[in-house]
């Protein structure tokens, strides 16, 4: 079942990154990677788009240890800066 199928994937290295600089890097570059896909796409599926950006980007290392595995923050009400994805 469920448990056996996560308990599966949980043992395999391949689904893990490098804790360090690199790995941290690396899903970062990853996840730019399916937002950049995913937004080159949106017109198929929605007809409104939203006007701001999204970027994604490190969580603070300060908030590295007590912060959530990701979290987004909306863009400004004034369109300066675009909505982030922290991860």
């Amino acid at each position: 079942g469920y448990t056996d199928a996560m308990e599966a994937y949980s043992s395999r290295p391949e689904f893990y990154y490098e804790d360090s600089d690199e790995g941290r890097q690396q899903i970062l570059d990853d996840y730019q990677a399916i937002l950049d896909e995913f937004d080159a796409e949106m017109h198929r599926i929605f007809n409104i788009r939203p006007e701001a950006g999204m970027e994604v980007v490190r969580i603070p290392e300060f908030k590295e240890k007590t912060s959530p595995g990701a979290y987004y923050q909306q863009p400004s009400l004034d369109g300066t800066r675009p909505g982030r994805f922290f991860a």
